[in-house]
């Protein structure tokens, strides 16, 4: 739309205005000039007429506008930050460097981990076998937080993360030493400001974890009120104590596959948990109890993967994720690797250890270092976790 404003041809689109002029040395030819948003620089073009000029003015404009910050469609929150913002004068230098930082911290861990690999890679002081280790005990970061932006990394993840392998002790703190020298870097690099725990990160490896479980009376309240399309996913987490990364993977291009209906041997009642789906790479065969059985039984006959959501994601404030909603039921939140390690606290009562390390996929020695404790206490509380329960 072209209009007048103080006197001066402009053209406009939406909130966005460009004047246009006739060259006073050239006459018929026209000019428009405008400031580019990124760059801050005056830019400029000119036709030989003026309906030339106002159909590309028409675009530019067009374009300008989209970037444009419609200040009625902000929040109070918004526009207290903006007020804020305004009120320290910013220059341009000042915006592209923020706009640089905030940049950084969208990065997702894959990303800012292949940057840290490479710079490595190309460094005098990095031998090529230093760089290939890094390589080996990072890469096991990338299943579980590889898609994941690295400033939302928090502490406690990382050292469930660690605990939750098979390895020994001297590997774990190998590891955690690779993984507080990556953080480090990230931190020196922008990618995680001077509040991140990057300095902190594993304040060394407690061999003496303490497994938070979840009792029976919370199980059943999540099994009562689960959505759906979770109901199987969370069965036979708790039921058959299958890893989160073998029910569902965010990583479209992860070699790994996740757990299928056609896995399921109904008539033997097993669970066959294949190299491809298995954390480990080894085959298991789990074998379905009756408490799992009453749960999933409704879905015999179906194909395709088990778990096809992520039930840690959100799609907004009225729509939070399954695991946020299920951890609201029980009072205390939702436990990483809660369904898990409950199955085996408890399947570690009525069975024993080397059962449930071969069910499980764990090592026998894991199993009885950080889950065999006063089990006959426990039997009671692990009959009242399997006793079969009405499905939804």
């Amino acid at each position: 739309m072209l209009k007048k404003i103080n006197g001066t041809p402009h053209v406009t689109f939406g909130n966005t205005s460009i004047p246009i002029y006739e060259v006073t040395s050239r006459p018929g030819t026209w000019r428009a000039v405008w400031k580019d948003r990124d760059s801050g620089k005056r830019k400029v073009i000119q036709r030989s007429s003026k309906p030339k000029l106002v159909k590309e003015t028409e675009k530019i404009a067009e374009e300008l506008d989209k970037g444009l910050v419609r200040l009625t469609g902000l929040s109070r929150d918004q526009l207290f930050l903006c007020q804020r913002f305004l009120a320290i004068d910013p220059d341009l230098d000042l915006i592209l460097r923020l706009e640089k930082e905030a940049a950084l911290k969208q990065a997702t861990v894959e990303v800012v981990l292949n940057r840290f690999l490479e710079e490595k890679s190309r460094s005098a002081k990095s031998s090529v076998g230093n760089t290939k280790l890094l390589r080996i005990r990072l890469k096991n970061l990338l299943p579980d937080f590889g898609q994941r932006k690295l400033v939302s990394i928090t502490t406690e993840e990382l050292d469930e993360w660690l605990f939750d392998f098979d390895w020994a002790d001297n590997t774990k703190i190998r590891t955690r030493a690779t993984v507080m020298q990556f953080f480090r870097w990230a931190k020196s690099k922008g990618y995680l400001d001077t509040a991140a725990e990057a300095e902190n990160m594993f304040d060394g490896f407690n061999t003496k974890v303490e497994i938070k479980v979840y009792s029976p009376e919370e199980l059943w309240k999540m099994m009562s009120e689960v959505r759906s399309e979770f109901h199987p996913w969370l069965a036979i987490r708790a039921y058959a104590g299958l890893r989160e990364c073998e029910l569902f993977r965010k990583d479209l291009d992860d070699p790994k596959d996740t757990l299928r209906w056609e896995d399921i041997d109904w008539e033997r009642k097993e669970i066959i948990v294949g190299e491809k789906v298995a954390k480990t790479g080894q085959e298991r065969i789990v074998e379905m109890n009756e408490a799992l059985l009453s749960q999933i039984s409704q879905y015999r006959g179906q194909t395709g993967y088990i778990c096809s959501k992520d039930p840690k994601r959100s799609n907004g404030p009225d729509d939070p994720a399954e695991t946020t909603r299920l951890g609201e039921l029980t009072g205390n939140g939702w436990i990483r690797n809660g369904l898990r390690k409950s199955h085996i606290t408890y399947a570690v009562a009525l069975n024993g250890v080397s059962k449930t390390a071969d069910l499980c996929g764990n090592s026998h020695q894991t199993i009885k270092k950080y889950y065999q404790k006063t089990l006959e206490s426990r039997k009671h509380i692990a009959k009242e976790w399997f006793k079969p329960i009405t499905s939804p």
